[in-house]
């Protein structure tokens, strides 16, 4: 069991299967996806209270996050569970499979404070290295696990789509794409709501600089207190390295 955090399990019908894994800088064990199962139970993930160096001290600060892995891995954690190894070398964050895996790898890195309206982002390094079947993910949690946004890319940019996380389900695909985007070499997510008074959400999504067509709406949003990164793949030895991840409230 991981020993000093707990993350939500998630999944998503259809397309990837999603358990959530904060390595915590100990061995540990992961839940097993299932494809099939729409469903999964969540509890509040945690990891660094703080962010490591945070921008701006105001608890209403807009600078949620910014880690650049020039030297440690800032809110994310390294270590490693049982079937994958996260570390911090040459400048980027590295998840490695060191078997074959049972389910994802995802990585929780916590903001400076918990938004609702959010632009996100992340580097892919070297994309092209990894099996065409690998998905990569960049995502955000509420405080309590409950809810979230995920966009989630083929390796080789063939496939994208973003996916809404509420009261243990993933619902249907707010956006999704057929676009041949190419190597994946950056994501992001923005989110910002149009309804307080229903938990209302448009999110819009990019890969490689180019965004999935349209905007998409949910119901249910609760904000989000952290990003997520994701690899998912079923071969041993896979690895992928993210860089210059970024969150903001935007406007400022």
């Amino acid at each position: 069991m991981l020993s000093t955090c707990r993350a939500p399990a998630l999944a998503i019908a259809g397309l990837v299967a999603l358990a959530l894994v904060a390595a915590c800088g100990s061995t540990g064990t992961t839940s097993s996806p299932s494809s099939a199962a729409p469903t999964a139970s969540a509890s509040s993930p945690s990891g660094s209270t703080t962010p490591s160096e945070p921008v701006d001290t105001d608890p209403l600060t807009h600078h949620l996050l910014s880690e650049d892995f020039a030297s440690d891995a800032g809110v994310f954690h390294t270590g490693a569970t049982a079937d994958y190894r996260f570390s911090v070398a040459d400048g980027t964050y590295h998840v490695l499979s060191t078997t074959v895996p049972g389910s994802p790898a995802m990585t929780y890195g916590e903001y400076a404070r918990v938004a609702f309206a959010i632009d996100s982002s992340v580097d892919v390094v070297d994309a092209a290295s990894l099996p065409r079947s690998a998905w990569l993910g960049l995502g955000c949690l509420s405080p309590d696990g409950a809810t979230g946004i995920f966009v989630v890319v083929l390796a080789d940019g063939s496939q994208a789509a973003v996916y809404p996380y509420a009261k243990g389900d993933f619902g249907e695909a707010l956006l999704i794409s057929d676009t041949r985007f190419g190597t994946v070499s950056s994501l992001s997510l923005s989110t910002y709501i149009t309804a307080v008074t229903d938990d209302a959400v448009t999110v819009t999504a990019s890969v490689n600089g180019q965004p999935l067509a349209g905007k998409g709406t949910g119901d249910g949003f609760q904000g989000c207190s952290g990003m997520v990164l994701m690899l998912d793949t079923m071969k041993k030895g896979v690895e992928t390295q993210f860089d210059n991840a970024v969150a903001t409230v935007p406007g400022e």
